[in-house]
């Protein structure tokens, strides 16, 4: 992000190009992010530290976690559930993010940073359940074994050769 003269000409051209595909989106912009509903997002990301040596210019990383959590509100529930999961271990985001994560899941701060010491029970109490008894209750993990109930039915299904 820091790096190179062009990079709000290069945001710039992205936004007129979704302009373009989607007239009817009016973007919306948050935390450095440009939204353009579920459709698309803009935005500009530091990963790394930037050090200028000739201007004596150093930025730290920056846009990282906004990012993170702006592709999440882009996602549908269940998607985002999964990409929340990819992203429960980095210390990083959910420090950072917290206040909007609450304000997300419609969670109170308290009730949020409890749940987030039993990490691998937070998002399935936040999406699965409505109400949370207190701050102690944990839940047994859900099954992530997916089970086809087609299955049964194309075992039983007669297979015919149709030979060369």
């Amino acid at each position: 992000m820091w790096a190179g003269r062009n990079r709000q000409s290069i945001v710039d051209e992205f936004c007129k190009l979704l302009n373009t595909v989607h007239p009817q989106i009016k973007s919306t912009k948050e935390d450095g992010i440009i939204y353009y509903n579920r459709i698309a997002l803009v935005a500009m990301v530091n990963s790394t530290q930037y050090v200028d040596v000739d201007f004596g210019v150093t930025k730290p990383p920056s846009g990282i976690n906004e990012l993170i959590f702006g592709i999440a509100k882009c996602l549908e529930r269940d998607f985002m559930l999964a990409w929340f999961r990819t992203v429960s271990e980095n210390q990083s985001f959910r420090t950072t993010m917290s206040s909007k994560l609450c304000d997300l899941f419609k969670v109170p701060y308290e009730k949020f940073n409890s749940l987030y010491q039993h990490a691998e029970n937070f998002l399935d109490l936040l999406f699965g359940f409505s109400e949370f008894d207190d701050e102690n209750t944990i839940l047994p993990s859900q099954s992530r074994i997916h089970i086809d109930h087609n299955a049964a039915l194309l075992a039983q299904t007669p297979m015919v050769n149709l030979g060369s």
